[in-house]
């Protein structure tokens, strides 16, 4: 009998132990951090979405390097046949 009072005493003073940790600061400033975090991602990830699906592209470099040329375009809408290029 006495052992299964001992048995319960820890039970109740590991849950008083978890409880406690959750009711803190640090935990509380966490959970926000990682709100913040997640609420942060999700923004990002629907932005690239959507911005993907409008169409948008932007080359940003100072020299355009990135971009084709009109003649480039016209160049290669001409062609018929497949074309592999190897990098």
């Amino acid at each position: 009998m006495n052992d299964l009072k001992k048995n319960e005493n820890r039970k109740k003073n590991f849950i008083g132990s978890i409880k406690e940790s959750f009711s803190g600061r640090k935990f509380r400033s966490g959970a926000y951090v990682t709100a913040t975090s997640a609420v942060v991602i999700a923004i990002v990830i629907i932005i690239n979405m959507i911005v993907s699906q409008l169409g948008l592209q932007a080359d940003l470099t100072s020299k355009k390097l990135y971009t084709l040329s009109d003649e480039t375009i016209d160049f290669v809408k001409d062609i018929k046949e497949d074309i592999t290029i190897y990098m």
